[in-house]
Formats: structure tokens, sequence, C-alpha cells
């Protein structure tokens, strides 16, 4: 009866703290809580599909990722962010191609929340889309869209190097990070394609470059020229 009573009469809410204690209910009760989920984005209340959204990725549960699919092309963008942010927490690859779409979206919070829902998902396919936001207009989904890459790891190493001249002051810090943890030969690689920079007449940019080698802890692959102004 209580599971009833908040996913069908407390979920019309726009209360934060009514909204932390239903997460905290349908973590504690996944399975019951799942058919009053369901039910809610069957609604004609945008409140409450949007926030059936919200607390199915709360509490995880990849059961209800079928459900949420069709909202990531919802027309409103409130839904549509809050669907793909939904996915993303459920990390399941399946909604990997529709976030895709959205990656060009024209509403700045849409293009955040697929960037960080395909960061937290994992997938490769997507990298070279991420690499693209990495010149968008905004910073917020520039930054976004740099973490995701991070998170991505490995697989996205060739691609950014490729891209390197597109945004070179954010695509060295990301494969420096995605560097650092790898072994001697990806990170030969990355040193490879960033030691140019050291000699950048930018100064800013060769700080960047002297930096990310720092952390990759690689030195001895620059030049003699290179060596001296570190």
């Amino acid at each position: 009866p209580a599971v009833s009573y908040a996913f069908t009469e407390r979920i019309n809410t726009d209360s934060p703290l009514v909204l932390r204690a239903l997460k905290w209910l349908g973590r504690e009760m996944k399975e019951e809580a799942r058919p009053y989920l369901a039910e809610a984005l069957k609604s004609d209340i945008d409140t409450v599909i949007k926030n059936g959204l919200y607390l199915i990725g709360e509490i995880g549960d990849s059961a209800l990722i079928e459900s949420v699919l069709p909202f990531i092309d919802h027309e409103d963008f409130r839904i549509r962010s809050q669907a793909i942010r939904t996915a993303g927490k459920i990390g399941d690859p399946i909604a990997v191609e529709r976030i895709k779409r959205h990656i060009q979206d024209p509403v700045e919070i849409v293009r955040i929340r697929a960037a960080e829902a395909l960061g937290r998902i994992k997938d490769p396919g997507p990298v070279t889309d991420l690499i693209l936001l990495l010149d968008d207009e905004f910073f917020t989904v520039r930054y976004t869209a740099a973490d995701a890459l991070k998170r991505i790891g490995e697989p996205a190493i060739d691609p950014l190097i490729r891209w390197l001249k597109l945004r070179p002051y954010l695509i060295i810090e990301v494969l420096s990070e995605i560097g650092k943890d790898l072994g001697v030969e990806e990170k030969r690689k990355i040193s490879d394609a960033i030691s140019p920079y050291v000699s950048s007449r930018d100064p800013v940019l060769a700080t960047r470059a002297r930096g990310a080698l720092k952390k990759l802890k690689l030195r001895s692959f620059l030049t003699p020229h290179q060596l001296l102004q570190f």
C-alpha cells in the first residue's frame, strides 16, 4: 500500500524532498515500484512523466529501458533531456544510437545530457561525434564532451589524435588524462602527438603541452630542443 500510494499519489510533484523520498523507497523496493513507474510514463501529465524518468534512472532499473527509449526523442526538451540522462544512468548500449542523434540537438542542456550519457555507457561508437562537440559554442557542452571521452578511454585515443588540431587545448588535456594510466606503447603514441605543441608560439598551448607530457612521465620522447624548454 505504501508503494502504491507513493508512486501514484505523490509522483506529480515539484518538491525535491518528495522526490528524494520516492527515490529511497524505489531503491529499497525496486520490483514493487517498477509497475507504478512504468505506468507513470503513460501519463498525460508532463511532470509525472519527467519524474518517472528521473526515478527510473536514480533507481537504476534496467528492466524499464525499453519504456524509456521513446522519450529520448520527445518534443519537450525537458522530457527528452531527462530520458537521455536516465538511459545513461542505466548504462545499456541499446540506447546509444538514439542518444547519438541528440549530440547536435538545438538545446544546450540536451547536448550536455547526451554527452554525459554516452560517457557513462562508454560505447566507443560515438567517439567522433563527441570529439566534434569539443568545438561547441558553449563551454558547458565542450567540457562535458571532454569528460565523456576520458570515460571512454583508450578507444578514443586514435580519433582524438586525428582531430587534435580541432581544439588542441582540450584534446591535449583529454589525451593526457586517458594516457596517464596506460602502458608505454600508448603513452608513446600520445606523447608523439602532443610533443610538437611544446614549441608552439602560443605560450598557453605550449604550457598545456608540457604539462600533459609531464603527466605522461615520458619526457625522454621530446627532442633535445624541446627538453630545454621544460
